[in-house]
Parts: structure tokens; C-alpha cells; sequence
């Protein structure tokens, strides 16, 4: 009897110890609000990650990250400074703007889906006196896409929604790392998909 209580102790830790969200202390400077809002802040950046309706709704390929980025001091922020990347290393950079255009029906029909689970990036910054806006894709009549978002002010941030495409054209359930990495400065913020 002893014997079998034992296994099952040691098969419900090894299933408990898989199922639970990666160790905390992976994602240094980084605090949750809620179950999909992430924070990251040092003394270089500050950057926030909203992704309420991606968090469950992942099986179609792409995930929406709706993001604040304030960099110090003043620099310029790129496509090429976001990455994902998956639990087992690969990176998935962001989509080009022909490859979001490519699924602009999927598009539409995730941001549709999303909208009600929209929230306000901009109030996680409340020292910051200047926006920008990251402009890294637009559906046909949204007017010109930016490779480049200027945060020109000591205290400016940058708002926008990402996306990003699986390669695998399906994100498994998991802990994957949102990453901003620029010559100034880098973040890691976990992305925690149900």
C-alpha cells in the first residue's frame, strides 16, 4: 500500500510540475496584472504586453500582442526589435506587411474577435508625455505602414497592436518569450498561451 501511494505522490508532482506556468524567476523585472497583461521595467526600458483574447484563442495561426514600449534615452524602434520565441528556441519574427495582407480575412476576423478584449496600453505609462504609434501593418484603406516608430522624448512611448504568425500555423498551449531586443535595451516578457 505503501508502495502504491508513493507512485501516485510521484506521478501527481511529475504532472503538476509539467502543467505549471515556467519559474517566474525566467522572466527577471517582469510583473503580471491579471492573467494576460505582463510588465517589464529596468532602468533602459519599459515595456507592457495585452494579450487577453490571444491567451485562448490560438488555434488559427496568429496572435495579437497589443504593446507599449519607452526606451531610455531616445532612440528609434523597429519591425526587426520584436521576436517570439517558442518554447523549444526557434524565433518567429513579425510578419511582413505582404504576409499579414496574405490572411487579411483571418486578419479581420481575429481583430473582430479581439476588439471586446481591447485594452488602454497607454495608462501603464503615465510618466510618458509623448506617443507614438507602432504602424507595422494595415488592412487595405488604414492608411501607410512605418518600419520605424520614434520615441524622440525622454518620457515617449510607443503604442500598437503586433501580430505574429506561427510557422507551424497553429500556437500550442504554453510559455513562449515576447521579446524587444534593441541595441539599448532588451525585455523578455512571458506570453502564456492556455
Amino acid at each position: 500500500m505503501l508502495r502504491l501511494s508513493m507512485a501516485v505522490l510521484v506521478a501527481s508532482v511529475a504532472v503538476g510540475a509539467q502543467s505549471r506556468p515556467a519559474d517566474d524567476n525566467a522572466f527577471p523585472h517582469t510583473k503580471s496584472h491579471g492573467r494576460a497583461t505582463v510588465e517589464f521595467q529596468d532602468d533602459k526600458v519599459h515595456a507592457v504586453a495585452i494579450y487577453d483574447y490571444s491567451q485562448r484563442n490560438h488555434a488559427g495561426g496568429w496572435i495579437l500582442i497589443q504593446t507599449g514600449i519607452a526606451v531610455q534615452p531616445r532612440t528609434t524602434i523597429k519591425r526587426d526589435n520584436f521576436q517570439i520565441l517558442m518554447p523549444g528556441g526557434r524565433a518567429v519574427p513579425l510578419p511582413t506587411q505582404q504576409q499579414f495582407l496574405a490572411d487579411s480575412a483571418r486578419i479581420t476576423q481575429l481583430r473582430q474577435n479581439a476588439t471586446i478584449f481591447s485594452r488602454d496600453v497607454r495608462s501603464y505609462f503615465p510618466k510618458s508625455t509623448l506617443t507614438d504609434t507602432l504602424r507595422f501593418f494595415a488592412l487595405p484603406g488604414e492608411g501607410t505602414v512605418r518600419d520605424e516608430s520614434f520615441a524622440l522624448e525622454e518620457q515617449a512611448v510607443v503604442i500598437g497592436d503586433l501580430y505574429f504568425k506561427s510557422p507551424t500555423l497553429r500556437w500550442e498551449k504554453g510559455t513562449y518569450r515576447f521579446v524587444f531586443d534593441h541595441e539599448k535595451a532588451r525585455a523578455e516578457l512571458p506570453i502564456r498561451l492556455e
